[in-house]
């Protein structure tokens, strides 16, 4: 039931991806939507239940099993921080209800935000996605996930040179080395499309994360979902259906090649593919895309604070690279509400004392701390010329 929420969602999320290369973590956004789902009330309350694909309840219970007991091969994080001048006891109620397991507390630096992305991401990702310090208003309510991995393969690949490939490649790939397997994949084959036939391939991390790839049609939505589906079913245990070869036609598809010969052998198909190494980051922006749940989920964490004049801000920052040894990821999706406007001080008038040390002058050096050496002049100095300040 999860599983094909996520999955549903997912479909989705996708529609961020369209626009090149990027990547992304629809998993991370849903556990967000999840958290912030038991505080959304009328149509906010109907959207994100569509959104999210179950009701409000079992989402939010499913998203805080997830992040209490994450997969073996998964590190993953939540926290809500929030600025003590806006809360009431409506949105106490709700930090209640995510502690454990998310984090919580005042309104963290930017330092503090960025620490947290990097140790919840096992350093993959280095800079939260939202600006704490913005001179557009200040940050009252923030809510974020967090999900990396870094696995090694079952089995490594080979790294092989380019010119081991025999079909065209695009501007990204040509020139660049490729992946080989020996050892038997998890799976290979051919599956069905709307697009037609895709090319897929999954790999299995030592500790079970299933990672597949599909390939054969120029829209982005086709091979991710065919991929999604193939991912899905080998970590489910399923055996996928496969188009036998004997369906294709021979000669050149959009990505491979059919030929036969005849030969003495106990199969009557044989795969090779070959892979690109590949690394990708993105930073996404949610509030434009209301399908995604973002606009619903900032308006139902509004209602939380006291009254005033606030704006929504929701991004979503990811990192990727697939190697020949291994797959490493991170997201972080962050959701927070920002005053409109910055704080405007009252008009007074200030009085400014510009001082410049350009005569002799004393200068004293003491020791901090305590027992014997609390404040003890260590060094002292009457300076009367200067020297190159570079």
């Amino acid at each position: 039931m999860i599983a094909a929420a996520v999955a549903r969602y997912a479909q989705r999320f996708h529609v961020l991806l369209a626009d090149g290369h990027s990547v992304g973590s629809p998993l991370g956004a849903w556990l967000l939507l999840a958290l912030v789902g038991p505080a959304a009330t009328g149509a906010e309350r109907e959207r994100l239940t569509d959104v999210l694909g179950l009701d409000l309840d079992t989402a939010f219970t499913a998203a805080r099993s997830l992040l209490s007991e994450p997969h073996p091969e998964l590190a993953v994080g939540s926290a809500i921080w929030h600025d003590p001048a806006y809360e009431t006891p409506a949105l106490l109620e709700f930090v209640r209800r995510l502690v454990p397991p998310a984090d919580a507390g005042p309104m963290p630096t930017q330092a503090e935000a960025d620490g947290w992305a990097r140790e919840r991401t096992l350093g993959l990702i280095e800079k939260f996605p939202l600006e704490i310090d913005n001179d557009l208003g200040t940050l009252v309510l923030l809510l974020s996930t967090a999900l990396a991995t870094k696995v090694s393969w079952d089995e490594p690949f080979q790294v092989v040179p380019a010119r081991a490939g025999e079909l065209p490649a695009t501007p990204g790939f040509a020139g660049r080395s490729l992946l080989r397997r020996f050892a038997e994949p998890l799976w290979q084959g051919f599956v069905h499309s709307p697009a037609g036939p895709l090319a897929a391939f999954a790999v299995r991390s030592r500790g079970g994360l299933v990672v597949a790839s599909a390939i054969g049609s120029r829209e982005p939505a086709v091979p991710l979902e065919a991929a999604q589906t193939l991912a899905m079913e080998l970590a489910g245990g399923r055996e996928p259906a496969r188009i036998p070869l004997a369906e294709l036609p021979l000669g050149d598809g959009p990505s491979w090649r059919v030929t036969e010969q005849v030969q003495y052998a106990d199969e009557d198909e044989r795969y090779e593919c070959l892979l690109p190494a590949w690394e990708a980051e993105a930073d996404h922006a949610l509030i434009p895309r209301p399908e995604l749940g973002f606009p619903a989920a900032g308006a139902a964490i509004l209602r939380l604070l006291i009254p005033g004049d606030y704006e929504v801000e929701a991004k979503h920052s990811a990192v990727a690279r697939y190697t020949a040894v291994g797959f490493e990821a991170a997201a972080v999706t962050a959701l927070a509400a920002r005053t409109a406007s910055a704080r405007v001080s009252p008009r007074t008038t200030v009085r400014t004392a510009r001082v410049e040390f350009t005569q002799p002058h004393a200068v004293v050096a003491a020791t901090a701390g305590g027992g014997e050496w609390a404040g003890l002049p260590v060094f002292a100095a009457w300076v009367t010329e200067a020297i190159a300040a570079d």
